[in-house]
């Protein structure tokens, strides 16, 4: 068994036979020492001062409740050894005083101890004694199980007994354990003094605790005594439940999951559900007793309706606050049929007008399409045309469609239904209806006769409307250059007397039929094409149709005027030399500087005004703007030769700087190295940001950075570490920032590149030091998100606030470089439009190379709004002497000059929509060599350099919209097949476009193969995907070049209203690449139309996808870049957009949209 140990506490009384009372206590916890007051006071006065030898004292006896335990007899001297004499091991006798040691007391060692002295008779007292009361206290045993003497939920009052020895006495305190059963978490707190009784308060409501109860004297504690369980009384659930999901299961039920309260204060008994249609003003109530973790079903609801749901939690003692949902019911096909169809056939066309009304009061479907049902009178086949409706537009009371391409004079049946998402209900019964006999038909000439005797013999056919029953009238018009004669007649010939000789005569002949539906209106048809005739002596004639014979010679039309052509060909001549003559004259005065002229043709559209400019670094080459873009390609020749040459230089001439000029003894030093998120890139001592701290320690791996024409324009730093939020936010506090620019992702390739310094939620602010900061809102699109902060101290008072701007541009891989600058340089431009405050605070993930690039090209398009000359070289040099290792590679530098290049080539190309008709302006300017800048942007952005011009081999292409790098896909496929399917099943397509879809397109596969069989149901807008339990609907919309032609952005509008998720999947086109050639568009072209511009329906597509993009874009920030949506395509697919007239084409579109005109 493990040795206990005991805390004794001994009690000490002395009673001296001289009437003196001494008390003595002690704590030690092995040993007593009782003391003989009698023997040590007469060994001090009588044996002093050698004690050892107690030749005064001829016996101590110490007693043990009248028991001897301990002896010393002067008297024996023969055996020295027996002088002294003990009981027990545990008892000694300790000189000189004779002091008894009890070592190790127990507590049978409790008693009445006793000395006797007898000493030398010639003292006065010769006997003397004294007693002494020993005390050992232990541990006390530990009191009984609580009991419950009164409660409520919160709290509860416990009483016990407790049965203390005296050896336990007196008990200092008593403890109760309070153990909550569920978690086995506890707390203890102290009875007060040591009252037997104790309330506990604190406690949760209906929950299950157990209590027990310690004893605590001088000696220590006892353990915890039985346990005494209780429940604590319930009450109403203070939060309400959590509505988790709402599901459809049918167009009249709803699947409800839900989870209780988080403190439910007891057990859930019921829920009680409150649900309300919109347009009802009572509500439905619903009980569900003893709900599990199976969703809730709520039945007998309307289709298509927006209902109010209301749930509270019950668990017995009350109810929980409400939690409140509204949602929409699923669509159901409807059960009703158009009815009243009404028939109106149309005069001189063989087309019927159906009109029925909307749909009934108390139907609540959404319907998105009708569908008319018709045949004519003697066909087995039914056709059916479809009308599409706006299920959330301008509620209409009457719809109307027109059949078309009917047969002339038939009668046709005519059924009419409707559809919503779920399926097409019943159709309406037959309505009968007559076509009229359309418009009448051309005469074709047969021939024509001259004789003297009876005149001209004139004949012809006519080929009369189906099922026409009316004989047609035929009116013949014969003229010359003095008269016109007209006459009727319904047979196929005429006699024409009297007609002067030696005219020319011009015949036509125009058809006049009856309607068949309208007695009284007459058909006029178009006239037959011209003849000319001229009769001639001798009863011989010319005619434009007869065949060369004896007396008739074919007729041939004059040529035309040349005299007429001649005097244009000589005043073109004249025009031509006027201008040859002045420019030589000019020329050679020195009156016109063509360089001049070039300089100002090639200004950028948001430059007109002003003069760009440069930055003025000694020992640095100027460049001048207009011979940036060949001093770049000259840089580029012999891979990139002459840039390896100046990046040697320039890390030659900055290699120093992180060591010599980076103040070793401050930033290394241990405290400031544990702020670095890389031990080899640190602040350089000269520009470092000094923080305000009142720790003392006011360093941030940060530098102030100069753009070329203001100090401190910058800060370049280090992605924060969690230990460095705070001193990163009062850095941004202490400088006024308010625009933070993140060029980095938070892990990249497997490795943590930054730490999130930013809320993720809105309106749950988190605390960093002593500066608070709320996420206010968050925009996203396919390359950067915009954020806004509200940054404030965390306990000022009053509260001072500050909005900060979170620019993160995520297109830029770590030590790499995007593919594409436009995204870069459309990211700089929408930064700039931000107001600055104070320095713009810039990092990736080190602080130097990204950072670095970004404030380079930013600080190049500063200079030149006011410049006309730069040095890029030289300002990176300065740039390193700020910061060590800005553009840390040479890829970025040459990314950077590509970057600067193109800005001076194209300008800003991110365009406000109020400059945006400006913009087309300047780009429909030609320079020198005849080329707009719109053509110049073609060939530099969109034309394909290869040989052979790379084609497009791959069924489809996958491009990036605003909102999503994969936004957009663009099938090929000319028939359905299993890769279509496949590709909708793994990318979760929810909505296919199909241009100009063909009859033979569908297949109607039942199924497919993707890890597993994919089955699939086609319907007659949609394609039902279902793979175990898993199924996917995919909606079919159907767009016509004719319908884009007519009007572009109705169509596109149609196709995202029709999407049944906007950006959250990828919208599919599906186009043919070769459909029937038709004529290639040329750059004289008038209008553009996209049935004549595009040969290839892919092309469109990729069109489409463009304009989509921009319009997003507009509608989100207010602007458009063109020239970021071509160059990432391009990127994509090289050749994709094959000629100037497809861009064109988009920013027409554009104009449109922003409400301009064509280009």
């Amino acid at each position: 068994m493990p040795r206990k140990h005991f805390i004794f506490l001994i009690f000490l009384f002395w009673k001296f036979d001289s009437a003196e009372s001494i008390s003595v206590t002690s704590k030690n916890a092995t040993e007593a020492l009782l003391r003989c007051p009698p023997a040590e006071n007469f060994i001090r006065t009588h044996m002093a001062p050698d004690f050892e030898t107690p030749r005064l004292v001829r016996r101590l006896d110490w007693f043990q409740d009248d028991s001897l335990v301990a002896s010393y007899q002067q008297d024996i001297l023969a055996d020295s050894s027996r002088q002294w004499w003990v009981s027990d091991g545990r008892y000694q006798l300790i000189r000189p005083f004779y002091t008894l040691r009890v070592s190790p007391v127990t507590p049978e060692d409790s008693g009445t101890y006793r000395c006797r002295l007898e000493t030398d008779p010639l003292f006065s007292s010769p006997q003397s004694t004294a007693t002494q009361e020993l005390a050992v206290m232990v541990k006390p045993v530990a009191p009984s199980s609580p009991e419950i003497k009164t409660f409520t939920n919160r709290s509860i009052t416990l009483v016990w007994t407790h049965n203390a020895a005296r050896a336990h006495r007196p008990i200092l305190r008593f403890s109760v354990s309070v153990r909550t059963v569920s978690d086995n978490t506890r707390f203890v707190m102290a009875a007060p003094s040591n009252a037997t009784t104790v309330i506990v308060d604190n406690l949760s409501p209906y929950t299950l605790y157990a209590f027990s109860v310690r004893a605590e004297n001088s000696a220590g504690s006892s353990d915890f005594g039985p346990e005494t369980t209780f429940r604590t009384l319930g009450e109403s659930p203070n939060r309400p439940p959590q509505i988790q999901k709402i599901r459809n299961i049918t167009s009249e039920c709803v699947e409800v999951t839900i989870t209780p309260p988080d403190e439910m204060n007891g057990e859930l008994d019921k829920y009680l559900v409150l649900i309300q249609a919109v347009n009802e003003t009572i509500p439905r109530k619903m009980t569900f007793d003893k709900p599990t973790s199976t969703p809730l079903t709520i039945c007998a609801l309307s289709p298509s309706t927006d209902y109010a749901l209301a749930i509270e939690a019950d668990n017995g003692f009350g109810t929980s606050p409400q939690a409140t949902l509204v949602f929409h019911t699923e669509d159901s096909v409807p059960n009703w049929s158009p009815s009243t169809i009404t028939t109106l056939p149309v005069v001189g066309k063989p087309e019927i007008t159906v009109l029925w009304p909307a749909p009934p009061l108390n139907a609540t479907e959404k319907v998105i399409k009708y569908h008319l049902y018709y045949k004519a009178k003697n066909e087995d086949q039914w056709k059916i045309e479809h009308l599409n409706v706006s299920p959330n537009g301008v509620k209409s009371k009457l719809f109307k469609y027109r059949l078309v391409d009917l047969n002339p004079n038939t009668q046709y049946r005519i059924r009419v239904s409707a559809s919503t998402i779920k399926g097409e209900g019943a159709q309406s019964a037959d309505s009968v209806a007559q076509t009229d006999v359309g418009e009448p038909g051309t005469v074709t000439f047969k021939d024509l006769n001259f004789d003297c005797k009876n005149g001209v013999k004139l004949r012809w056919n006519y080929e009369p409307s189906v099922n026409s029953k009316k004989s047609p009238t035929f009116t013949v018009k014969v003229t010359n250059q003095t008269t016109s004669l007209q006459f009727n007649t319904t047979m196929l010939s005429l006699d024409i007397i009297d007609l002067s000789l030696y005219d020319e005569y011009t015949l036509r002949i125009i058809v006049l039929e009856r309607s068949t539906i309208d007695n009284s209106t007459i058909l006029i048809g178009k006239y037959s094409d011209s003849h000319q005739f001229i009769l001639k002596d001798k009863c011989s004639y010319q005619s434009s149709f007869c065949s060369p014979g004896e007396k008739c010679a074919k007729l041939t039309s004059s040529a035309g005027n040349p005299r007429y052509i001649s005097v244009l060909i000589v005043i073109f001549a004249i025009i031509i030399f006027a201008f040859i003559c002045f420019v030589i004259v000019h020329f050679a005065r020195g009156s016109m500087n063509f360089k001049h002229l070039l300089k100002k043709k090639e200004k950028c559209v948001y430059l007109e005004e002003i003069s760009p400019l440069v930055y003025d670094s000694a020992g640095q080459e100027d460049i001048p703007v207009e011979l940036f873009y060949g001093y770049v390609e000259d840089l580029n020749r012999n891979d990139s030769l002459k840039f390896k040459t100046q990046f040697q230089i320039l890390e030659s001439q900055t290699s120093g700087i992180d060591s010599v000029d980076s103040g070793e003894s401050n930033s290394s030093s241990d405290e400031n190295s544990q702020k670095n998120r890389y031990n080899n890139i640190g602040a350089i001592e000269a520009t470092r940001i000094r923080l305000n701290s009142p720790t003392g320690n006011d360093y941030i791996n940060a530098n102030y950075v100069d753009s070329c024409n203001e100090r401190n324009a910058y800060i370049a730093t280090q992605a924060p570490l969690p230990s460095t939020f705070s001193d990163f936010w009062s850095m941004i506090w202490q400088e006024r920032s308010n625009i933070i620019v993140c060029i980095t992702n938070m892990v990249e390739d497997g490795k943590r590149k930054c730490d999130q310094y930013w809320p993720s939620q809105q309106d749950s602010p988190q605390t960093f030091g002593n500066y608070q900061v709320t996420l206010v809102s968050e925009s996203t699109n396919a390359h950067f998100s915009h954020r806004i902060l509200d940054l404030k101290i965390a306990k000022a008072v009053p509260a001072v606030e500050r909005k900060v701007h979170q620019l993160h541009f995520m297109g830029w891989p770590d030590h790499g470089v995007p593919s594409s600058v436009f995204p870069l340089l459309s990211f700089v431009h929408y930064t700039s439009d931000i107001h600055s405050t104070g320095p713009v605070v810039v990092h990736c993930s080190a602080g130097v190379g990204r950072s670095g690039s970004y404030i380079l090209v930013d600080s190049m398009r500063r200079h030149l709004i006011s410049f006309r000359r730069l040095n890029v070289q030289g300002h990176l040099t300065h740039m390193r002497r700020q910061r060590a290792k800005l553009v840390q590679t040479l890829e970025q530098y040459i990314f950077c000059h590509e970057a600067i290049r193109q800005l001076i080539r194209h300008g800003i190309t991110r365009v406000h929509s109020d400059l945006f008709m400006r913009y087309l302006h300047y780009l429909s300017e030609e320079n020198l060599n005849g080329k707009t800048r719109m053509q110049l942007q073609f060939e530099d952005i969109c034309d394909c350099k290869h040989q052979p011009r790379c084609l497009i081999e791959s069924d489809v292409i996958t491009l990036p919209g605003y909102h999503r790098s994969d936004e957009f896909m663009v099938g090929s496929w000319g028939n359905e097949c299993e890769d279509l399917w496949r590709l909708t099943w793994q990318q979760k397509v929810q909505t296919i476009v199909i241009l100009n879809q063909r009859d033979s397109f569908w297949r109607k596969l039942p199924s497919c193969i993707y890890d597993g069989e994919i089955q699939l149901q086609h319907g007659d807008n949609f394609v039902l995907l279902q793979k175990d339990d898993q199924q996917l609907c995919v909606r079919i919309v159907n767009v016509s070049r004719a319908d884009l032609d007519t009007d572009f952005w109705r169509e596109i509008e149609n196709v995202q209203k029709q999407r049944i998720t906007y950006h959250d999947a990828p919208l599919l086109i599906l186009a043919h690449k070769y459909p029937p050639s038709v004529p290639s568009p040329t750059d004289s072209t008038s209008t553009l139309s996209l049935s004549i511009l595009f040969n290839d329906d892919t092309a469109l597509a990729f069109s489409i996808c463009a304009a989509t993009t921009l319009a997003c874009q507009l509608e989100t920030t207010g602007c458009v870049d063109v020239v970021q949506v071509l160059s990432s395509y391009t990127e994509i697919q090289c050749g994709i957009f094959a000629s100037k007239q497809e861009i064109e084409i988009i920013y027409e579109k554009m104009s449109q949209l922003v409400g301009g005109t064509r280009v």
